[in-house]
């Protein structure tokens, strides 16, 4: 078929999203997989650094989120590596149709190979289009700076697909980036428990951005538009944006 595979089809219609979760080291996780136990996400992605130790550290919680029935998928982080993809029902570089939803995994870590796999890939995707890597092309100053895995190039082949949200981690914050209503949402959420990196100052196109919650991005297409909401560990909405 034209569709790229990976991650296969998924009915549903809303997904929870959060990366670095440190789950190797604490139990912080936790209260981030409550909360979205009680939004019931048809899927939970993972932008990248599961435990921060091995895949052990990761598996309890796959498995806690799997208990509420979710399909769990994942993107390929600096802090991972052999063995994690066995825990998801789809990882990076693969493509999962989730109900109106086409949701393209990147791995940062293999910049040139994720490149050439969005550039083949981008325009047979079909529905509300989004990507999930770790390493963020944009995001506010914190600890890790802009495009560290080198994928800076698929910015404009972002625009041209007509992707309508990007989901990334690896500095331990929220953030969102908005560059315009013709150009994808830019979403960094690296709030799954590892410990909190500060903001250091403000992105340009930054409209909002938090340093003092773990949590998630929950996304629920509503009339085809993802409306999109940052939720804390409390379950409190922090922020609301549609993409």
């Amino acid at each position: 078929t034209d569709t790229p595979s990976g991650g296969g089809t998924v009915s549903g219609d809303s997904f929870a999203a959060a990366g670095d979760w440190g789950s190797g080291r604490n139990n912080l996780w936790q209260s981030v997989v409550s909360a979205m136990e009680k939004l019931k996400p048809s899927v939970v992605l993972v932008p990248g650094d599961m435990s921060y130790t091995n895949v052990a550290g990761f598996k309890k919680v796959t498995d806690a989120i799997k208990k509420f029935g979710a399909k769990i998928y994942g993107a390929n982080g600096n802090h991972d590596g052999g063995g994690y993809a066995t825990l998801f029902d789809g990882y990076s570089n693969s493509v999962v149709n989730v109900g109106e939803m086409s949701i393209m995994l990147l791995d940062t870590e293999k910049g040139s190979a994720s490149v050439t796999f969005a550039n083949a890939n981008l325009s047979k995707m079909t529905g509300k289009k989004i990507v999930v890597f770790h390493k963020p092309v944009f995001t506010s100053p914190s600890d890790h700076g802009q495009d560290e895995g080198k994928i800076g190039a698929l910015i404009p082949e972002f625009e041209k697909a007509g992707v309508k949200l990007v989901i990334q981690a690896h500095n331990h914050n929220m953030q969102l980036l908005d560059f315009g209503p013709t150009k994808p949402k830019y979403v960094v959420a690296g709030s799954g428990g590892e410990g909190l990196y500060k903001l250091k100052g403000k992105h340009a196109q930054s409209v909002f951005q938090n340093d003092k919650d773990f949590g998630f991005l929950y996304g629920k297409v509503v009339n085809s538009v993802i409306q999109c909401k940052f939720i804390s560990n409390t379950g409190a909405t922090l922020h609301s944006f549609n993409a």
